[in-house]
Formats: C-alpha cells, structure tokens, sequence
C-alpha cells in the first residue's frame, strides 16, 4: 500500500509540473467547492475517526477517482504539513490548542477560500507575521509561486524552513519584523 501511495505521490507531482491549474482561480474554487461538499457527507455519514480529514479525505476518495491528481496532490501535501504541524506544536505554540480539533476547516479550508480576494498568482504575495505559515504554506501548497512569508521568530522561521524543505514548497522566508523589510 505504502509503494502505491508514494508512487501516486510522484504522479501527482510530475503531473503538476505539466499542467499548472493552480493558476486558474476558478481551479482553486471549484477544488475548496468540492472539498467543503465532501466534507460535508463524511461529517454527516462517517466521520474520521482520528479527525484528520485530508488523510481520510485521500484514503476513502483516491480510489473513487472523484479527485484529480492535482487536487491529490494538495491534499496529500496538505496532510503530510498537518503532521508536521501538529508534532511542532507541541514543542512550540504554533496554533491554539483550541483550535486543533477543528484544524481542517478554521485554518486550512479557510487559508483556501482567500484565494477570491488576492491579486494573481504571478504577482508577489507576503504573509506578514505568517507564525505557523497560514496561510503562506497552504497558498504555497495550491500553487502561488512568489510567496513571501515574514516571521521574526527565529524558531518559527526555521519551522517555515522546514516545511519548504520537508514539502518541496516554494516561498521565500523572511526571519525579521516587518519593520525591517524593505
């Protein structure tokens, strides 16, 4: 099972170097229209029993094909972040314990939906004071390319490091106070 899952994983990957519907913010509607209605039946139906659900999400649904390789692709990043999210977390404050039983909805769906309101993907984005990099690693996950994502945290800047490098992900981190970039 787990050959399969990494051999899909790389699919997943090559197909979103050939064909880039990130750019397209109708793409990017559509997927967070499709996975809200999902969640929607799972939470109704069979919820997960360990609350993640981008990992139930690609498990229950991968074989069904009602996703596309890309949207795969960001769900399977998506859930790999989680994890490293949620190991930090406990180490340093991330995010709100409060908000981890919900985690899914208040923080990553709603990193997606801002995607209506910021300028195209090919202009400059910066995340100010991105602390746990939302929204600045789900907009890096969904495919906006020239992120910038400020934090002055030393710790929380070698975390935003981190996860570009564990994710294959592509922002700039900035480790300073706002005060500081030019």
């Amino acid at each position: 099972r787990e050959d399969n899952r990494t051999r899909e994983y790389k699919e997943a990957i090559e197909y979103n170097k050939k064909v880039d519907k990130t750019n397209d913010a109708k793409f990017v509607r559509k997927f967070y229209n499709k996975v809200i209605n999902l969640k929607k039946k799972i939470n109704t139906s069979q919820p997960p029993k360990d609350g993640d659900f981008f990992k139930f999400l690609d498990n229950k649904y991968a074989s069904l094909k009602i996703l596309d390789l890309m949207e795969r692709h960001i769900v399977l990043l998506t859930s790999e972040y989680k994890k490293i999210l949620l190991k930090e977390n406990e180490t340093m404050n991330l995010i709100g314990k409060s908000t981890i039983i919900d985690l899914d909805e208040r923080h990553f769906l709603d990193c997606i939906q801002i995607v209506k309101y910021l300028p195209r993907h090919e202009k400059s984005v910066m995340d100010i004071g991105t602390g746990a990099g939302l929204p600045g690693i789900i907009l890096s996950i969904i495919g906006f390319k020239n992120l910038h994502l400020v934090e002055k945290s030393p710790k929380k800047s070698s975390f935003l490091e981190n996860c570009k490098l564990r994710l294959g992900l592509n922002y700039v981190v900035h480790n300073k106070s706002i005060s500081d970039i030019s």
